[in-house]
């Protein structure tokens, strides 16, 4: 069993990032603590040579932007 804990007052910027590859889009979700340094990276790994399924392309696509800031 795995229990990820992520730590909002650590957290500064979270950026949905889409970087072209030979192999198509690769997606990822990346939080960064006030000094810029990266706390958590996600992706959505693909399958068949390409870097990311279509669904988690479709997911990240669709998170909804923070509306109440959170001190870093």
């Amino acid at each position: 069993r795995f229990n990820l804990h992520l730590r909002l007052d650590h957290i500064a910027e979270v950026w949905a990032v889409d970087k072209p590859t030979q192999r198509g889009p690769a997606v990822s979700v990346e939080a960064f603590n006030k000094d810029g340094g990266l706390i958590l990276q996600v992706f959505g790994v693909g399958k068949e040579g390409r870097d990311c399924r279509p669904a988690w392309g479709k997911l990240v696509a669709g998170l909804e932007g923070l509306t109440v800031e959170v001190p870093a």
